[in-house]
């Protein structure tokens, strides 16, 4: 965990003093979304989201997109998920094209009450129609996040998130958040967040601040349950 989280400052120490004095174009979003889940076995589940982004200060729709995926726990340390997204991205004419999306992710997670690490890499590919035709883009995500387990209801958070342009071997934007978990019930979770987005490599890098609501709801049960042992019959 310490070797992650210092590959992980040393990135964001290079990035985040780039660019700048740069011109730049503000915007204000609204991200809302909604899911769901549900345990396939103990340690693995089923995901699914719905989610609806807003910009040009939150007066379009920017993107809308459905989301499913599996996460599978190693232990208590270790999770590895992959995910499709179907998403809709509004064109400069109001129209909209459609974009598949893939990605997988390692996560890992330390805890020392009450503070609670977790390092995230994600390998992302897209594919979309362009201009100029069909077009492929792969990304290397690496998050960074700590936590306050202040109880169980209660997690208020801070993250930073950089992404590497695979081809372009370019850094594409930087993330800042700062959040909270809430577990409203034992199947009810929500979450709220401020995010600072930042992009870079481009002629006038857009700085987006970000207000972003969440609502997840966890199903009842697993699908396929452990049998029990003759022994225990």
């Amino acid at each position: 965990m310490k070797r992650f989280i210092r590959r992980f400052y040393l990135v964001y120490l290079v990035v985040g003093t780039y660019g700048i004095g740069t011109a730049q174009v503000n915007d204000a979003e609204l991200w809302t979304g909604a899911g769901i889940s549900k345990k396939i076995t103990k340690k693995l589940s089923l995901h699914f989201e719905e989610q609806v982004r807003m910009n040009d200060n939150i007066t379009s729709v920017k993107n809308f997109f459905s989301e499913l995926g599996t996460a599978y726990r190693l232990n208590k340390y270790f999770k590895v998920s992959g995910y499709y997204r179907f998403k809709n991205i509004q064109r400069l004419d109001g129209t909209y094209r459609v974009e598949n999306r893939f990605h997988g992710d390692i996560r890992v997670r330390y805890k020392a009450k009450p503070i609670i690490v977790l390092y995230r890499a994600r390998i992302q590919v897209e594919y979309g129609q362009r201009n100029k035709g069909p077009r492929v883009d792969y990304y290397d995500r690496n998050k960074l996040t700590v936590k306050l387990d202040l109880d169980k209801m209660f997690r208020p958070f801070f993250s930073s998130e950089v992404y590497l342009d695979i081809k372009g071997k370019q850094f594409d934007k930087v993330r800042y958040t700062l959040g909270c978990d809430l577990e409203l019930s034992k199947r009810h979770e929500a979450a709220f967040f401020y995010r600072i987005q930042r992009q870079f490599n481009v002629k006038n890098p857009t700085y987006s601040y970000i207000v972003g609501l969440g609502y997840a709801y966890k199903l009842k049960g697993r699908l396929i349950k452990k049998k029990p042992s003759e022994s225990e019959q």
